[in-house]
């Protein structure tokens, strides 16, 4: 007879964990021409065209994050994204592009597990349901009243930018905001 193993002893998956991303690089990219804010022109660089509706996220090892009409931030490893800066800048400027290296102006918190989307939506008025904001998909928000930026990466995956002076702050919070979830998974 196989020996039976109470639900109390088999390994849980964390309800909401976060931690700071090291080494993440970041490219403010805008174009204030009216062909590139309207989408009658997209916007190619590296031989990729870039997403031109808000919100949409090119993906891959950098990920490009359209964030607003002609606005896009390149997010990857701190190394590539200087790389990429020096190769970009003579075609962004050629398309009449301003391309800007924010690494160290943003501080990225990834976040994961089964309750992520309800801490998310303790923060900030968005509709966080999956059909509505899965993967692929960014915007940026209010998130405890200050400005931030929220990536799906996956399902329960989510890469939260915010200001670096901020960065203290929003990890007091979400620890804060995650506490009933450590308590339900401490008393089952």
């Amino acid at each position: 007879m196989p020996e039976s193993t109470s639900s109390s002893s088999l390994p849980r998956a964390a309800a909401f964990h976060f931690e700071a991303v090291p080494g993440k690089g970041c490219l403010r990219l805008r174009s204030w021409l009216p062909e590139h804010i309207a989408g009658t022109q997209h916007v190619t660089l590296a031989d990729e065209q870039l997403p031109a509706q808000v919100g949409d996220v090119l993906p891959g090892a950098g990920r490009v994050l359209c964030v607003g009409p002609a606005h896009w931030l390149l997010v990857g490893p701190t190394q590539a994204v200087a790389e990429l800066a020096l190769r970009l800048a003579p075609q962004a400027r050629q398309q009449g592009l301003a391309l800007v290296d924010q690494s160290d102006t943003f501080i990225t918190l990834r976040l994961s597990g089964s309750e992520v989307r309800e801490v998310l939506a303790k923060g900030c008025g968005l509709d966080l349901h999956p059909g509505s904001f899965g993967p692929g998909r960014c915007t940026g928000t209010r998130f405890a009243n200050i400005p931030a930026l929220i990536d799906c990466l996956e399902e329960s995956l989510f890469e939260l930018y915010v200001v670096r002076s901020y960065a203290h702050y929003v990890q007091s919070w979400l620890c804060d905001a995650a506490l009933e979830f450590e308590a339900a998974g401490a008393a089952a």
